[in-house]
């Protein structure tokens, strides 16, 4: 906060620390909500949600990212619950329009076999400190598609784009 504060101070932009659960600003104030990789960690997932929307102001929109959970490396341990595209479709049902994309398609096999080899590096203590590495995944393609239906679930992240009513 402090960085952002001392390197991107405008007169129209506030930087504040709270709780993504209950946040501490009024109602209606909001035109955007950017939440890139939040609603994975959170416990309360709802009540984020619920706080976001009341932020918001009418037809204001909420610009929200997670791992799909159908494909995720699942290599964050702080990641309390990842979400499938229908899952995160029904946990935004308070939004009357959503609009999903994909990014960073990947092929599952692929993912599955870096999990093997992931976890088998794992369980060999010499080897362990190379997980690192293991974090660089060249393989993957960097764009984001539009989805045409949310079953199509070959995309490593999920991005929502909803608006408020």
């Amino acid at each position: 906060i402090e960085r952002a504060k001392k390197n991107y101070q405008q007169k129209n932009i506030n930087f504040i620390l709270g709780n993504a659960q209950k946040i501490s600003l009024k109602s209606n104030l909001a035109d955007v909500v950017v939440s890139f990789e939040t609603i994975e960690h959170l416990k309360y997932p709802k009540k984020f949600l619920k706080e976001t929307k009341r932020i918001l102001k009418p037809r204001g929109i909420l610009l929200l990212s997670t791992p799909n959970r159908e494909i995720s490396y699942e290599d964050n341990p702080y990641h309390l619950n990842e979400y499938t595209f229908p899952e995160l479709n029904t946990l935004l049902s308070d939004f009357p329009e959503k609009v999903f994309f994909g990014q960073r398609p990947v092929y599952k096999h692929v993912v599955s076999l870096y999990k093997g080899i992931y976890k088998n590096i794992s369980s060999i203590p010499i080897l362990a400190p190379l997980k690192f590495f293991l974090r660089f995944r060249p393989w993957e393609n960097q764009k984001i598609y539009k989805l045409k239906n949310l079953s199509d679930s070959g995309y490593m992240y999920i991005i929502a784009i909803c608006k408020n009513h």
